[in-house]
């Protein structure tokens, strides 16, 4: 937990101009995946988070992420975050059980789709699937697998949705 408060801090710090506090607060917990509420420059953030059921290497702060930012227009992103850098000349790849994979677009240990219609589509897929896997490769080299169970995803994102419409 004291990582996913980390990492989500980095995360939101990262990817506003200004530098803020983020100030979260857990609001459901649906199997495998948490729902929270954040303020961000006094504008609201929502977002689900998740752990790996399995990673190699072993690591405590990997995480699957979804997040909604309604007055940056942002619904349903999906994020990962590693733990480690990303190799420059890797790209990370996302798969939905037996799916075809995605390419993600990377900068340091956070990871992103890169097409907006894509990802509306991995959702309705993340719905109705039952696992993730993510597979990557560190900055030394070290393939990074992790596998990220969608049991409670639906009811997760239906939360967030409620709390951030």
């Amino acid at each position: 937990m004291k990582y996913l408060l980390i990492a989500l801090s980095l995360f939101f710090s990262v990817t506003c101009m200004a530098k803020n506090t983020l100030n979260m607060k857990p609001i459901a917990h649906y199997s495998s995946w948490r729902v929270y509420e954040a303020t961000e420059n006094n504008q609201k953030i929502c977002f689900i988070s998740s752990s790996p059921l399995y990673s190699s290497p072993k690591r405590e702060d990997a995480y699957l992420m979804v997040y909604r930012r309604p007055t940056e227009k942002e619904y349903n992103v999906i994020t990962v975050l590693t733990g480690v850098k990303f190799h420059q000349k890797h790209v990370p790849t996302l798969g939905i059980d037996n799916q075809k994979v995605v390419s993600l677009l990377s900068v340091d240990n956070a990871a992103w789709i890169k097409d907006g219609k894509i990802e509306k589509n991995l959702i309705n897929k993340m719905i109705e699937g039952n696992v993730v896997r993510i597979v990557t490769k560190s900055t030394k080299g070290t393939v990074l697998k992790d596998t990220y169970s969608l049991k409670g995803f639906t009811k997760a994102l239906n939360a967030m949705t409620q709390a951030c419409p």
